[in-house]
């Protein structure tokens, strides 16, 4: 499922990953966030994020409770 969100997702900071992300990020399941996500190093992306014009459902922003663990 994508991400549920309650609004377009706004970031003010580069979302940061321990790795770059060179692919779209696929995520198979549902990611609740309640806070900014602040991570190691900055996301690469080699495809369009996809995400601040789904369906939304809840996501204040940073990692509550995640049904598996991230692709990362």
């Amino acid at each position: 499922s994508p991400l549920s969100m309650t609004s377009p997702l706004t970031l003010t900071t580069p979302v940061n990953l321990p790795t770059p992300v060179t692919a779209p990020v696929n995520i198979a399941h549902p990611v609740t966030i309640t806070s900014p996500m602040n991570l190691p190093t900055p996301m690469t992306l080699a495809a369009p994020l996809n995400i601040a014009m789904r369906p939304v459902e809840s996501m204040p922003f940073l990692p509550q409770a995640l049904p598996t663990s991230p692709p990362w």
